[in-house]
Protein backbone atom coordinates (compact mmCIF):
# COMPACT_ATOMS: atom_id res chain seq x y z
CA UNK A 1 0.00 0.00 0.00
CA UNK A 2 1.47 3.24 -1.15
CA UNK A 3 2.38 6.06 1.15
CA UNK A 4 4.99 9.14 1.09
CA UNK A 5 5.13 8.39 4.91
CA UNK A 6 3.96 10.36 7.95
CA UNK A 7 4.05 14.27 7.79
CA UNK A 8 6.63 16.21 7.91
CA UNK A 9 6.90 19.40 10.52
CA UNK A 10 4.03 21.67 9.31
CA UNK A 11 5.64 25.61 8.32
CA UNK A 12 4.34 28.59 7.36
CA UNK A 13 4.10 28.72 3.30
CA UNK A 14 6.88 31.84 2.65
CA UNK A 15 5.37 33.41 -0.98
CA UNK A 16 7.12 35.91 -2.72
CA UNK A 17 5.01 38.70 -4.48
CA UNK A 18 4.06 36.86 -7.13
CA UNK A 19 2.58 34.22 -5.03
CA UNK A 20 6.14 31.70 -5.86
CA UNK A 21 7.92 30.42 -3.25
CA UNK A 22 10.93 31.90 -2.49
CA UNK A 23 14.33 29.39 -3.93
CA UNK A 24 15.53 29.52 0.06
CA UNK A 25 12.40 28.21 0.81
CA UNK A 26 12.60 25.25 -1.55
CA UNK A 27 13.19 22.86 0.87
CA UNK A 28 10.49 23.53 2.82
CA UNK A 29 7.10 20.89 2.41
CA UNK A 30 3.64 22.97 1.60
CA UNK A 31 1.83 22.84 3.95
CA UNK A 32 -1.54 21.61 1.64
CA UNK A 33 0.26 18.94 0.94
CA UNK A 34 -0.10 17.00 4.26
CA UNK A 35 -3.20 15.75 4.45
CA UNK A 36 -3.01 13.84 1.22
CA UNK A 37 0.60 11.92 2.06
CA UNK A 38 0.33 11.99 5.30
CA UNK A 39 -1.08 9.10 6.23
CA UNK A 40 -0.55 5.80 4.85
CA UNK A 41 -4.63 5.40 4.35
CA UNK A 42 -5.00 8.72 2.30
CA UNK A 43 -1.85 7.82 -0.10
CA UNK A 44 -4.00 4.34 -1.53
CA UNK A 45 -5.56 5.84 -4.31
CA UNK A 46 -2.36 8.30 -5.25
CA UNK A 47 -0.69 5.29 -5.60
CA UNK A 48 -2.88 3.15 -7.65
CA UNK A 49 -3.74 6.26 -9.86
CA UNK A 50 0.34 6.50 -11.63
CA UNK A 51 0.22 2.71 -11.76
CA UNK A 52 3.00 2.10 -8.80
CA UNK A 53 2.47 -1.41 -7.94
CA UNK A 54 0.74 -2.08 -4.44
CA UNK A 55 0.29 -4.57 -2.00
CA UNK A 56 -3.00 -5.99 -1.84
CA UNK A 57 -4.82 -5.29 1.40
CA UNK A 58 -7.89 -2.82 2.87
CA UNK A 59 -7.38 0.38 4.10
CA UNK A 60 -11.62 1.15 4.51
CA UNK A 61 -13.81 3.58 6.80
CA UNK A 62 -15.43 0.60 7.70
CA UNK A 63 -13.32 -1.11 10.82
CA UNK A 64 -15.34 -3.84 12.23
CA UNK A 65 -13.48 -7.18 12.56
CA UNK A 66 -15.96 -8.76 10.03
CA UNK A 67 -14.97 -6.47 7.59
CA UNK A 68 -11.02 -6.89 8.14
CA UNK A 69 -11.64 -10.70 8.28
CA UNK A 70 -13.28 -10.76 4.80
CA UNK A 71 -10.65 -8.46 3.53
CA UNK A 72 -7.79 -10.30 5.00
CA UNK A 73 -9.54 -13.83 3.35
CA UNK A 74 -9.94 -11.98 -0.38
CA UNK A 75 -5.63 -10.78 0.38
CA UNK A 76 -4.85 -13.98 1.03
CA UNK A 77 -2.86 -14.80 4.45
CA UNK A 78 0.05 -14.19 5.25
CA UNK A 79 -0.93 -10.64 6.31
CA UNK A 80 0.50 -7.80 8.41
CA UNK A 81 -1.96 -4.94 10.50
CA UNK A 82 -0.90 -1.94 10.58
CA UNK A 83 -2.06 1.54 12.54
CA UNK A 84 -2.89 4.10 9.65
CA UNK A 85 -0.54 6.76 11.30
CA UNK A 86 2.27 4.43 12.58
CA UNK A 87 5.75 6.12 12.40
CA UNK A 88 9.24 4.21 13.22
CA UNK A 89 8.04 0.72 12.97
CA UNK A 90 5.76 0.79 15.89
CA UNK A 91 2.07 -0.14 15.05
CA UNK A 92 2.71 -3.44 13.28
CA UNK A 93 1.55 -7.11 13.56
CA UNK A 94 1.48 -10.33 11.88
CA UNK A 95 -2.19 -11.56 10.88
CA UNK A 96 -2.16 -15.43 11.84
CA UNK A 97 -3.90 -17.52 9.48
CA UNK A 98 -6.36 -18.19 12.68
CA UNK A 99 -7.43 -14.87 12.31
CA UNK A 100 -11.80 -14.27 13.12
CA UNK A 101 -11.82 -17.90 14.08
CA UNK A 102 -12.82 -18.53 18.16
CA UNK A 103 -10.20 -17.02 19.87
CA UNK A 104 -8.81 -15.38 17.12
CA UNK A 105 -8.82 -11.60 17.06
CA UNK A 106 -7.27 -8.27 14.69
CA UNK A 107 -3.77 -8.44 15.85
CA UNK A 108 -3.24 -4.92 16.45
CA UNK A 109 -6.59 -3.66 18.13
CA UNK A 110 -7.75 -0.19 17.18
CA UNK A 111 -7.75 0.96 21.14
CA UNK A 112 -3.66 0.31 20.84
CA UNK A 113 -3.03 2.54 17.63
CA UNK A 114 -5.79 5.23 19.46
CA UNK A 115 -3.62 5.20 22.52
CA UNK A 116 -0.37 5.22 20.70
CA UNK A 117 -0.80 7.94 17.66
CA UNK A 118 -3.99 9.34 18.48
CA UNK A 119 -5.58 7.66 15.80
CA UNK A 120 -7.41 4.10 15.82
CA UNK A 121 -7.82 3.42 12.02
CA UNK A 122 -6.44 -0.14 10.65
CA UNK A 123 -4.94 -1.14 7.81
CA UNK A 124 -4.06 -4.83 6.34
CA UNK A 125 -1.81 -5.81 3.55
CA UNK A 126 -0.02 -8.52 2.15
CA UNK A 127 2.90 -9.67 3.97
CA UNK A 128 6.03 -11.19 2.14
CA UNK A 129 8.18 -13.26 3.83
CA UNK A 130 11.58 -12.75 2.52
CA UNK A 131 11.64 -9.29 1.21
CA UNK A 132 14.32 -6.37 1.05
CA UNK A 133 12.76 -2.79 2.69
CA UNK A 134 14.27 -0.17 0.00
CA UNK A 135 13.92 3.12 0.61
CA UNK A 136 13.87 5.95 -2.37
CA UNK A 137 14.83 9.59 -1.70
CA UNK A 138 12.46 12.09 -3.80
CA UNK A 139 12.90 15.68 -3.64
CA UNK A 140 9.89 18.07 -5.11
CA UNK A 141 9.22 21.56 -5.83
CA UNK A 142 6.39 23.41 -5.32
CA UNK A 143 6.10 23.31 -9.22
CA UNK A 144 5.42 20.10 -9.71
CA UNK A 145 8.49 19.10 -10.53
CA UNK A 146 9.68 16.02 -8.85
CA UNK A 147 13.59 13.90 -8.84
CA UNK A 148 14.74 11.03 -6.85
CA UNK A 149 18.04 10.79 -5.29
CA UNK A 150 18.46 7.10 -5.04
CA UNK A 151 17.85 4.27 -2.99
CA UNK A 152 19.16 2.97 0.69
CA UNK A 153 18.59 -0.41 1.67
CA UNK A 154 17.10 -0.62 5.37
CA UNK A 155 16.77 -4.54 5.81
CA UNK A 156 18.44 -5.31 8.62
CA UNK A 157 15.77 -4.30 11.32
CA UNK A 158 14.34 -5.54 14.97
CA UNK A 159 10.72 -5.32 15.62
CA UNK A 160 10.47 -3.31 12.49
CA UNK A 161 12.85 -0.73 12.92
CA UNK A 162 15.81 -0.71 10.74
CA UNK A 163 19.02 -0.71 12.79
CA UNK A 164 21.51 -0.35 9.36
CA UNK A 165 21.15 1.18 6.39
CA UNK A 166 23.13 0.95 3.17
CA UNK A 167 23.23 3.39 -0.20
CA UNK A 168 23.02 1.92 -3.06
CA UNK A 169 21.02 -1.45 -2.24
CA UNK A 170 23.31 -4.30 -3.10
CA UNK A 171 20.40 -5.65 -4.95
CA UNK A 172 20.03 -2.52 -7.37
CA UNK A 173 20.97 -2.42 -10.69
CA UNK A 174 20.69 0.40 -12.90
CA UNK A 175 17.63 -0.44 -14.97
CA UNK A 176 15.90 -1.18 -11.40
CA UNK A 177 16.64 1.99 -9.60
CA UNK A 178 14.84 3.72 -12.93
CA UNK A 179 11.89 2.13 -12.65
CA UNK A 180 11.63 2.02 -8.94
CA UNK A 181 12.81 5.84 -8.76
CA UNK A 182 9.96 6.20 -11.63
CA UNK A 183 7.33 4.80 -9.22
CA UNK A 184 8.36 7.06 -6.38
CA UNK A 185 8.53 10.09 -8.20
CA UNK A 186 4.87 9.57 -10.05
CA UNK A 187 3.86 9.01 -6.17
CA UNK A 188 5.62 11.97 -4.78
CA UNK A 189 3.62 14.00 -7.78
CA UNK A 190 -0.16 12.29 -7.43
CA UNK A 191 0.45 13.06 -4.01
CA UNK A 192 0.94 16.60 -4.68
CA UNK A 193 4.32 16.30 -2.07
CA UNK A 194 6.95 19.38 -1.91
CA UNK A 195 10.09 18.78 0.13
CA UNK A 196 12.42 16.26 1.15
CA UNK A 197 10.71 12.90 1.36
CA UNK A 198 10.57 9.15 1.56
CA UNK A 199 8.79 6.53 -0.34
CA UNK A 200 9.32 2.98 0.77
CA UNK A 201 9.08 -0.56 -1.07
CA UNK A 202 9.29 -4.51 -0.80
CA UNK A 203 11.76 -5.81 -2.99
CA UNK A 204 11.29 -9.15 -3.95
CA UNK A 205 14.10 -10.48 -6.24
CA UNK A 206 13.13 -7.91 -8.90
CA UNK A 207 10.20 -7.71 -8.58
CA UNK A 208 8.97 -4.61 -6.11
CA UNK A 209 5.68 -3.39 -4.69
CA UNK A 210 5.38 0.40 -2.70
CA UNK A 211 5.20 -0.55 1.58
CA UNK A 212 2.20 1.37 3.90
CA UNK A 213 5.62 3.47 4.78
CA UNK A 214 6.76 4.31 8.28
CA UNK A 215 8.03 7.93 8.58
CA UNK A 216 9.32 11.18 6.62
CA UNK A 217 12.63 12.09 6.19
CA UNK A 218 12.69 14.99 7.45
CA UNK A 219 16.43 16.18 6.05
CA UNK A 220 16.96 19.57 4.37
CA UNK A 221 17.32 19.38 0.47
CA UNK A 222 20.44 18.57 -0.67
CA UNK A 223 21.60 21.87 -1.84
CA UNK A 224 21.67 22.28 2.17
CA UNK A 225 23.38 19.11 3.46
CA UNK A 226 20.79 16.99 4.09
CA UNK A 227 21.57 14.44 1.96
CA UNK A 228 25.24 14.21 2.76
CA UNK A 229 23.75 14.42 6.79
CA UNK A 230 21.09 12.16 6.43
CA UNK A 231 22.18 9.08 4.62
CA UNK A 232 25.66 8.91 2.88
CA UNK A 233 26.20 12.02 0.31
CA UNK A 234 25.75 9.88 -2.88
CA UNK A 235 25.42 12.53 -4.65
CA UNK A 236 28.30 13.98 -6.01
CA UNK A 237 27.81 17.41 -6.36
CA UNK A 238 24.27 18.40 -3.93
CA UNK A 239 24.13 21.28 -5.80
CA UNK A 240 22.67 19.55 -8.62
CA UNK A 241 20.01 18.32 -6.80
CA UNK A 242 18.54 21.63 -6.42
CA UNK A 243 19.25 22.18 -10.46
CA UNK A 244 17.70 18.83 -11.14
CA UNK A 245 14.28 19.29 -9.66
CA UNK A 246 13.72 22.35 -12.97
CA UNK A 247 16.02 20.83 -15.55
CA UNK A 248 15.80 17.10 -15.17
CA UNK A 249 16.81 13.60 -13.36
CA UNK A 250 20.07 13.41 -15.47
CA UNK A 251 21.57 16.04 -13.16
CA UNK A 252 21.98 14.16 -10.25
CA UNK A 253 25.01 11.58 -10.27
CA UNK A 254 26.19 8.98 -7.99
CA UNK A 255 29.79 7.65 -6.57
CA UNK A 256 30.46 5.39 -3.73
CA UNK A 257 28.97 3.32 -0.66
CA UNK A 258 27.90 4.39 2.59
CA UNK A 259 26.72 2.44 5.33
CA UNK A 260 24.54 3.95 8.68
CA UNK A 261 24.34 2.15 12.14
CA UNK A 262 22.06 2.68 14.65
CA UNK A 263 24.09 2.87 18.09
CA UNK A 264 20.81 2.38 20.52
CA UNK A 265 20.82 2.02 24.59
CA UNK A 266 19.79 -1.70 24.57
CA UNK A 267 21.14 -5.27 25.14
CA UNK A 268 21.81 -8.16 22.33
CA UNK A 269 17.92 -9.36 22.71
CA UNK A 270 16.78 -5.48 21.67
CA UNK A 271 15.98 -4.62 25.35
CA UNK A 272 16.21 -1.23 25.82
CA UNK A 273 17.66 0.13 28.70
CA UNK A 274 18.21 3.71 30.72
CA UNK A 275 20.37 4.87 33.13
CA UNK A 276 23.85 7.36 33.00
CA UNK A 277 26.45 7.08 30.36
CA UNK A 278 29.42 7.07 32.71
CA UNK A 279 32.47 7.31 30.25
CA UNK A 280 32.33 8.13 26.52
CA UNK A 281 34.55 7.93 23.91
CA UNK A 282 33.78 8.76 20.13
CA UNK A 283 35.66 7.61 17.02
CA UNK A 284 37.49 9.93 15.41
CA UNK A 285 35.19 11.52 12.48
CA UNK A 286 34.91 13.77 9.41
CA UNK A 287 33.11 15.53 6.92
CA UNK A 288 32.39 13.90 4.06
CA UNK A 289 34.42 16.31 1.97
CA UNK A 290 37.62 15.31 3.45
CA UNK A 291 38.67 12.61 1.76
CA UNK A 292 40.46 9.50 3.94
CA UNK A 293 42.23 6.17 2.22
CA UNK A 294 40.07 4.24 4.80
CA UNK A 295 37.00 6.37 3.78
CA UNK A 296 34.81 9.15 5.42
CA UNK A 297 32.79 9.01 9.15
CA UNK A 298 30.52 10.72 10.73
CA UNK A 299 29.16 10.33 13.77
CA UNK A 300 25.40 12.10 14.48
CA UNK A 301 25.29 12.30 18.32
CA UNK A 302 24.45 13.97 21.81
CA UNK A 303 26.16 11.78 24.32
CA UNK A 304 28.54 12.71 26.91
CA UNK A 305 29.93 11.81 30.14
CA UNK A 306 26.92 12.24 32.78
CA UNK A 307 24.14 11.96 29.93
CA UNK A 308 20.84 10.38 31.21
CA UNK A 309 19.45 8.56 28.99
CA UNK A 310 15.24 8.19 30.05
CA UNK A 311 12.55 5.76 29.02
CA UNK A 312 10.77 8.90 27.54
CA UNK A 313 12.19 8.09 24.43
CA UNK A 314 13.39 6.40 21.77
CA UNK A 315 17.01 4.40 22.88
CA UNK A 316 18.71 5.52 19.88
CA UNK A 317 22.18 7.20 20.94
CA UNK A 318 23.60 8.30 18.11
CA UNK A 319 24.04 7.28 14.40
CA UNK A 320 27.57 6.21 12.70
CA UNK A 321 27.72 6.70 8.92
CA UNK A 322 30.89 5.57 6.97
CA UNK A 323 31.17 6.67 2.54
CA UNK A 324 34.06 4.76 1.15
CA UNK A 325 34.83 4.15 -2.57
CA UNK A 326 33.40 0.63 -2.38
CA UNK A 327 31.05 -1.38 -0.18
CA UNK A 328 33.69 -3.35 1.46
CA UNK A 329 35.47 -0.58 2.67
CA UNK A 330 32.58 1.32 3.72
CA UNK A 331 31.76 -1.71 6.06
CA UNK A 332 35.16 -1.99 6.99
CA UNK A 333 35.46 1.35 8.43
CA UNK A 334 32.35 1.44 9.93
CA UNK A 335 33.67 -2.03 12.07
CA UNK A 336 36.75 -0.30 13.11
CA UNK A 337 34.91 2.95 14.42
CA UNK A 338 32.42 0.58 16.76
CA UNK A 339 36.14 -0.82 17.87
CA UNK A 340 37.19 2.99 18.47
CA UNK A 341 33.46 3.55 20.25
CA UNK A 342 33.10 3.92 24.24
CA UNK A 343 30.32 4.07 26.00
CA UNK A 344 30.26 2.74 29.68
CA UNK A 345 27.11 2.86 32.45
CA UNK A 346 24.43 0.95 30.60
CA UNK A 347 23.92 -1.51 27.67
CA UNK A 348 24.50 -0.76 23.80
CA UNK A 349 24.41 -2.54 20.83
CA UNK A 350 27.64 -1.62 19.77
CA UNK A 351 29.48 -5.14 19.38
CA UNK A 352 26.36 -6.32 18.15
CA UNK A 353 26.32 -3.49 15.10
CA UNK A 354 30.08 -4.91 14.60
CA UNK A 355 28.79 -8.55 14.44
CA UNK A 356 26.01 -7.71 11.86
CA UNK A 357 28.38 -6.13 9.33
CA UNK A 358 30.80 -9.11 9.81
CA UNK A 359 28.06 -11.49 8.96
CA UNK A 360 29.19 -13.31 6.05
CA UNK A 361 25.65 -12.70 4.80
CA UNK A 362 25.38 -9.26 4.80
CA UNK A 363 29.07 -9.08 3.37
CA UNK A 364 27.90 -10.94 0.50
CA UNK A 365 24.89 -8.39 0.07
CA UNK A 366 22.23 -10.99 0.98
CA UNK A 367 20.94 -9.68 4.16
CA UNK A 368 16.90 -9.49 3.70
CA UNK A 369 14.30 -8.50 6.06
CA UNK A 370 14.07 -11.76 8.14
CA UNK A 371 17.73 -11.40 8.23
CA UNK A 372 18.42 -11.29 12.85
CA UNK A 373 15.42 -13.55 12.79
CA UNK A 374 17.48 -15.84 11.38
CA UNK A 375 20.75 -15.23 12.67
CA UNK A 376 20.75 -13.08 15.85
CA UNK A 377 21.01 -16.27 17.91
CA UNK A 378 24.29 -17.12 15.96
CA UNK A 379 25.18 -13.64 16.70
CA UNK A 380 24.58 -13.54 20.50
CA UNK A 381 26.66 -16.86 20.79
CA UNK A 382 29.29 -15.13 18.66
CA UNK A 383 29.43 -12.17 21.19
CA UNK A 384 29.06 -14.35 24.11
CA UNK A 385 32.42 -16.35 23.32
CA UNK A 386 34.34 -13.40 22.38
CA UNK A 387 33.22 -11.66 25.82
CA UNK A 388 34.46 -15.49 27.39
CA UNK A 389 37.71 -14.99 26.00
CA UNK A 390 37.90 -11.68 27.33
CA UNK A 391 36.40 -12.10 30.89
CA UNK A 392 39.22 -14.03 32.57
CA UNK A 393 42.59 -11.96 31.08
CA UNK A 394 40.36 -8.47 32.07
CA UNK A 395 38.88 -9.52 35.19
CA UNK A 396 42.77 -10.81 36.25
CA UNK A 397 44.02 -7.30 35.09
CA UNK A 398 41.49 -5.36 36.56
CA UNK A 399 42.78 -7.09 40.38
CA UNK A 400 46.38 -6.34 39.80
CA UNK A 401 48.40 -3.05 39.96
CA UNK A 402 50.58 -3.80 36.38
CA UNK A 403 52.77 -1.14 37.96
CA UNK A 404 53.38 -3.06 41.07
CA UNK A 405 53.35 -6.97 39.26
CA UNK A 406 56.79 -8.07 39.58
CA UNK A 407 58.52 -5.72 42.00
CA UNK A 408 59.90 -7.61 45.20
CA UNK A 409 60.03 -11.49 45.03
CA UNK A 410 56.93 -13.21 43.35
CA UNK A 411 54.80 -15.43 45.80
CA UNK A 412 55.38 -19.33 44.76
CA UNK A 413 51.93 -20.12 45.97
CA UNK A 414 48.79 -20.04 44.05
CA UNK A 415 45.83 -17.61 44.89
CA UNK A 416 41.88 -18.82 44.69
CA UNK A 417 40.16 -16.47 42.24
CA UNK A 418 36.53 -16.76 41.56
CA UNK A 419 35.44 -14.38 38.82
CA UNK A 420 31.63 -14.31 37.42
CA UNK A 421 30.30 -13.45 34.18
CA UNK A 422 26.70 -13.03 33.17
CA UNK A 423 25.66 -15.00 35.93
CA UNK A 424 28.40 -18.04 35.59
CA UNK A 425 31.21 -18.50 37.98
CA UNK A 426 34.67 -19.15 36.86
CA UNK A 427 36.99 -20.16 39.48
CA UNK A 428 40.82 -19.87 38.53
CA UNK A 429 44.23 -20.15 40.63
CA UNK A 430 46.69 -16.99 39.84
CA UNK A 431 50.55 -17.22 40.79
CA UNK A 432 53.00 -14.36 40.34
CA UNK A 433 55.92 -15.48 38.15
CA UNK A 434 57.46 -12.31 38.79
CA UNK A 435 58.46 -9.98 35.82
CA UNK A 436 55.01 -8.41 35.79
CA UNK A 437 53.28 -12.20 34.86
CA UNK A 438 50.90 -13.86 36.12
CA UNK A 439 50.41 -17.58 35.93
CA UNK A 440 46.73 -18.64 35.33
CA UNK A 441 45.06 -22.09 35.54
CA UNK A 442 41.37 -22.38 35.10
CA UNK A 443 39.47 -25.94 37.13
CA UNK A 444 39.56 -27.85 33.84
CA UNK A 445 42.99 -27.50 33.68
CA UNK A 446 43.74 -24.83 30.83
CA UNK A 447 46.75 -22.94 31.35
CA UNK A 448 48.50 -20.15 30.34
CA UNK A 449 50.57 -16.52 31.23
CA UNK A 450 49.14 -13.24 31.61
CA UNK A 451 51.63 -10.23 31.12
CA UNK A 452 50.80 -7.13 32.41
CA UNK A 453 51.80 -4.16 30.26
CA UNK A 454 52.48 -0.84 32.75
CA UNK A 455 51.36 2.10 30.33
CA UNK A 456 47.78 3.74 31.81
CA UNK A 457 45.76 1.81 28.81
CA UNK A 458 47.42 -1.33 29.53
CA UNK A 459 44.04 -3.17 29.06
CA UNK A 460 44.26 -3.07 25.36
CA UNK A 461 47.50 -5.31 25.84
CA UNK A 462 45.81 -8.11 27.07
CA UNK A 463 45.05 -10.81 25.04
CA UNK A 464 42.58 -13.04 25.12
CA UNK A 465 41.87 -16.23 26.85
CA UNK A 466 42.34 -19.56 24.81
CA UNK A 467 42.55 -23.04 26.45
Amino acid sequence: MPCIQATLPERRRRLCPGGHRRRADLDRPVTAAHPRAGQQVRCQGAGRSPGVPCLPGYAGADQSDERFLREAQRSAFPLMVKAAAAVAGRGHAAGAADWGTEGGAVPVPGSEALASFANGELLIERALLNPRHVEVQVFADAHGACIHLGERDCSVQRRHQKIIEEAPSPAMDAALRERMGKCAVALAQAAGYVGAGTVEFLLDGKRFLSDGGEHPTAGRAPGDGGAHRHRSGRVADPRRARRAATSGQHEVQFKGHAIEVRLCAEDEYFTPYTGQVLHFAAPPASAFTVATPAGCLRFDHAIEVGTQVTPHYDALLGKLIAQADTREAAIDRLVQALGQTELLGLPTNRAFLAACLDHPTFRAGQALIPFLAEHAAELRETLLQKERSMAIPYGVAALFDPNAAGQGLPCPFPRPLRLRHRGTVIALSVRDAGAACLQLEAMDGAARQLHLAPPARWRHAVAPWTA
